[in-house]
């Protein structure tokens, strides 16, 4: 079969157009980079990549709907309907002074001369969709049978060159479950490219993290971060091995990196502000740290026992915290089912949680006297807040206990032993 026929029929009709248009007025047209590893592979293929001798104004010129995403660097984008394939100038590169982007980029003459800058033999592969040909010039072909990452040319100056290439060859490898060739994971290990390393942007660092988390093998990622001594360059901590095997059996990949920060900071001394600080430092978003704080308490509150009386208030303290930090706390529930995978007794706990959601009082709004009522009893300012939180320690404890009656006289109770 030829590797073309793969795509689907949208997507092949395009690229058969595109390269049309480039050849007809005699450009080279080939597939190149992750798409082409991934065809081979038979793996789904999320973009496609195409590389042409023609520069990127003559690429405007031959396209009749195009957006300039990354012309400085010889990428345009044609437009098809409501897709879209980037067209990149066949380029050669100078150094790399800041250890991730080239200090100048020149358009290269020849397919070979592109192919010769990338990072890994599996990326340097190239597809002519017209006349169904492969160009193999770095043995990636080879290496995709072996199952092998292995840098092109010498590893010290790939890695020298981009810094986060290392951490790139980290993800592949745990994704498409290779392993990493002897030389290629000596020069990941160097101290002298780690210092490299360092200076990524982290974002990328965890751009690259949140990747390798969403394919098959997540824990795999961790423990060759760890084992190159690269996750030491961006966090301080070190996963339990036993729980990272847990990764793989979530599906979501929001889960598993909840999970993940959840397992490096489950020991600290404040796991919650561990895992603020550590989400902080990696600069994910105010949604994703909260869900992994989320992930941590709903893994903490699911370890107890449901039969003791103290483990049932701190029940009840947990689903009040998710009822103040939630708008739907019901929605958030059903969407964490899924952490019963690696925490069996959710299955149990998680109607439980609906039940004191939407029956037991647990905010403040849901007290049998409001902020009026408390007030008319003698408490004013600080003290109707404190005495709101007081009859709600008291209710996580009797919470059939909310009538006007019993709150009454608990806080008068209250008031009077404190005088």
């Amino acid at each position: 079969m030829k590797l073309i026929e793969k795509l689907d029929d949208q997507t092949r009709e395009d690229i058969r157009t595109i390269s049309d248009i480039l050849s007809q007025s005699s450009y080279q047209c080939y597939m190149v980079g992750g798409c082409v590893r991934d065809l081979l592979l038979g793996r789904p293929v999320k973009d496609i990549d195409i590389t042409t001798n023609a520069e990127p104004q003559v690429v405007q010129k031959l396209f009749k709907r195009t957006v300039p995403t990354g012309i400085q660097h010889g990428t345009i984008t044609v437009l098809f309907e409501k897709r879209s394939y980037e067209i990149t100038t066949y380029r050669a590169e100078g150094t790399y002074s800041d250890a991730r982007r080239p200090d100048t980029i020149t358009f290269a003459k020849t397919l070979s001369e592109d192919l010769s800058r990338r990072d890994f033999t599996i990326n340097a592969l190239a597809y002519d969709p017209t006349a169904d040909v492969l160009q193999d010039e770095h043995g990636g072909l080879d290496d995709l049978k072996q199952k092998i990452i292995r840098t092109i040319g010498k590893a010290h100056d790939r890695f020298f060159e981009d810094g986060l290439r290392t951490v790139r060859a980290c993800r592949f490898a745990s994704v498409l479950d290779f392993r990493i060739e002897e030389e290629t994971f000596k020069a990941i290990c160097d101290p002298a490219i780690h210092e490299r390393t360092k200076k990524v942007a982290v974002e990328r660092f965890s751009d690259e993290l949140r990747k390798g988390l969403s394919g098959p093998f997540p824990s795999r990622l961790i423990e060759l971060l760890e084992d190159t001594g690269l996750m030491n360059l961006f966090l301080p901590y070190k996963a339990p091995r036993p729980e990272l095997q847990k990764l793989s059996l979530l599906s979501n990949v929001e889960n598993r990196l909840g999970c993940y920060l959840h397992f490096i900071c489950m020991r600290e001394k404040d796991p919650v502000a561990s895992i603020e600080s550590t989400a902080k430092k990696l600069k994910l978003s105010n949604e994703t740290a909260a869900q992994a704080i989320r992930t941590h308490r709903f893994l903490l509150a699911s370890a107890g026992d449901l039969n003791d009386v103290e483990e049932q208030i701190d029940q009840r303290r947990f689903c009040a915290w998710l009822k103040k930090t939630s708008a739907d706390p019901l929605s958030i529930l059903d969407d964490s089912s899924e952490l019963a995978s690696i925490q069996s007794s959710l299955q149990t706990l998680i109607p439980v949680w609906k039940t004191m959601i939407q029956n037991d009082p647990l905010v403040a709004k849901d007290l049998a006297l409001n902020g009026n009522d408390i007030q008319e009893l003698g408490f004013s300012g600080k003290e109707i807040g404190t005495a709101q939180a007081s009859a709600l320690e008291y209710l996580y404890r009797w919470p059939g206990r909310n009538t006007r009656e019993d709150l009454t006289q608990f806080l008068l109770g209250k008031r009077s032993s404190s005088s």
